[in-house]
């Protein structure tokens, strides 16, 4: 890295240090402020008995109610620091997966500490700021101001990125975009799970080969074990996965040792808890509760992010201290439920047909839980399927949720991503 480019990566925040407080530190620090400055925690953690002298108790937090996405659409004007200067903030807005967006406010030094975090994930991943990157995304407002604002472009190129459209994959442009990569020969992919796994099955398809890639990293959508054997082997890289959300940033990345993902310990706080709210031990997966650390124009705490993870109790051989996730497992929606209140994770269902699937019958696949024994098939053909396999699918997903369930099959010309990009293999419709 130049003089110059490491100067414009200090002054847009990308090389911030870490800060000096320690984790615990930080999250009694945004406590403290939230309960100082948002009429929402003020009034929410009176009620909760979680004040002591003034300060948040600490020991208390799990006491604190879970801040749920209608909650914040319904309280957002409370939620807003009274003590912020609002020339400052901006308006975010999350990508709508579960159906209806939602809006929340961040603030200028929040975006300069997100950065920091953002390069400190893909520094896992070998690449230095700067370097050739090519990322196929789907964010609408950043490609169209990555085309069309001179300002953008300039960050961009100081940032050597390339931009692919995820949402513009059509045969002639997937070519364009293979032929871009072995131009760009980028240090770094970054790119939508499923779009980069459609790309890789395109070019291995039409025997396109993608050359000169340093590493891959796969965000916004699960990325599934078959995903990752299909890219790292089209790509010739290995490939890293990271996970975060537009409400709180980046979460959590994997190192080379891809021993788990290492949480962002100094931007956020992650808990796994069970239906009931409570802890999960190490190991077991449950739903992901993420407490911001870094916002305070709008406190994100204890915020249900929609996820499911498992938290690891073993830390990496790389060294690097700090909590783990074991595996981030997939939407909330993604799980499917008996009537008897048996919860079967995606991945089961995902591995089972994923196997089908490599094997080069299906394109793609979406299993959709329409009632509690009644589950829909949608498979996009890429060749024949044989009868046994159907049948062979149909009955292991009866194994699990029940001899009665019904299985539809149905054949379709495409499954469209939703709105937001992101694409869902699984998807239950059944109201928790």
């Amino acid at each position: 890295m130049n003089a110059v480019t490491t100067l414009l990566a200090k002054r847009m925040g990308y090389l911030s240090e870490e800060p000096a407080a320690e984790p615990a530190g930080l999250l009694a620090g945004i406590l403290d402020y939230a309960y100082a400055n948002v009429p929402y925690y003020q009034e929410t953690f009176r009620q909760a008995g979680v004040i002591r002298n003034g300060r948040v108790d600490l020991e208390r937090f799990t006491e604190i109610p879970f801040l749920d996405k209608p909650a914040l659409r319904a309280h957002s004007e409370d939620l807003i620091s009274r003590s912020i200067d609002r020339r400052t903030t901006y308006w975010n807005t999350s990508g709508g997966s579960t159906g209806e967006p939602t809006r929340f406010l961040q603030d200028k030094a929040y975006l300069r500490q997100a950065r920091a975090t953002t390069y400190r994930i893909k520094a896992m991943a070998g690449y230095a700021f700067g370097e050739p990157m090519v990322k196929l995304w789907g964010d609408e407002r950043e490609l169209l101001e990555g085309t069309r604002s001179f300002r953008s472009r300039m960050a961009n190129r100081i940032k050597g990125i390339t931009l692919l459209n995820s949402f513009c994959m059509t045969p002639e442009n997937m070519r364009e975009y293979v032929q871009t990569i072995n131009r760009v020969r980028p240090k770094l992919i970054v790119a939508y799970a499923q779009a980069l796994y459609e790309l890789c099955r395109f070019a291995e398809a039409k025997a396109l080969p993608i050359r000169g890639v340093g590493a891959v990293m796969t965000s916004a959508g699960t990325l599934y074990p078959f995903m990752r054997e299909t890219i790292q082997r089209v790509c010739g890289a290995q490939v890293f996965n990271r996970y975060g959300g537009r409400e709180v940033g980046n979460i959590a990345g994997e190192c080379d040792r891809q021993e788990g993902l290492h949480i962002m310990a100094h931007s956020v706080h992650v808990e796994v808890v069970d239906p009931q709210g409570r802890p999960c031990q190490p190991g077991v997966e449950g739903e992901i509760i993420v407490t911001s650390l870094i916002n305070r124009a709008m406190p994100l705490i204890r915020y249900r992010i929609g996820d499911r993870g498992i938290l690891s109790d073993r830390p990496c051989s790389c060294g690097r201290p700090g909590p783990m996730f074991q595996q981030v497992t997939g939407r909330m929606m993604d799980v499917f439920r008996t009537r008897e209140g048996k919860i079967i994770p995606a991945e089961y269902f995902i591995h089972m047909i994923g196997v089908v699937l490599n094997k080069g019958a299906i394109r793609k696949f979406q299993l959709v839980q329409k009632d509690y024994d009644l589950v829909r098939l949608q498979i996009v053909k890429s060749g024949e399927i044989a009868a046994d396999s159907l049948e062979d699918i149909a009955g292991k997903i009866r194994l699990v949720m029940g001899k009665d369930c019904r299985v539809e099959t149905e054949l379709v010309a495409d499954i469209p991503p939703l709105p937001s990009g992101k694409y869902r293999y699984t998807l239950s419709e059944i109201e928790v």
